[in-house]
């Protein structure tokens, strides 16, 4: 059984083995906000701030969830072990 790390309002921080704590939804939503770093429009790069990034993201994912019936959206992501440093 895994046990999570939680910090002081009940949000998940990591497992007892140092991995974060990410449903596939989450995963989702991160990877969508990266890639909208590099996002171009013309030759021009977008630059959208971070909260904006996010925002879309978050919709983005949102609308799969209301459309795409995607249970697994909610289950926990699969994550590799942290690299030993």
């Amino acid at each position: 059984m895994t046990q999570w790390l939680m910090d002081v309002n009940g949000q998940l921080l990591m497992d007892v083995n140092g991995r974060l704590a990410m449903t596939r939804a989450e995963l989702m939503r991160h990877a969508l906000s990266q890639a909208l770093r590099r996002v171009h429009v013309g030759p021009k790069k977008l630059k959208l701030d971070e909260e904006t990034r996010w925002q879309i993201a978050g919709e983005a994912v949102e609308e799969l969830r209301r459309y795409g019936g995607w249970k697994e959206l909610d289950e926990e992501a699969p994550m590799r072990p942290l690299a030993k440093g």
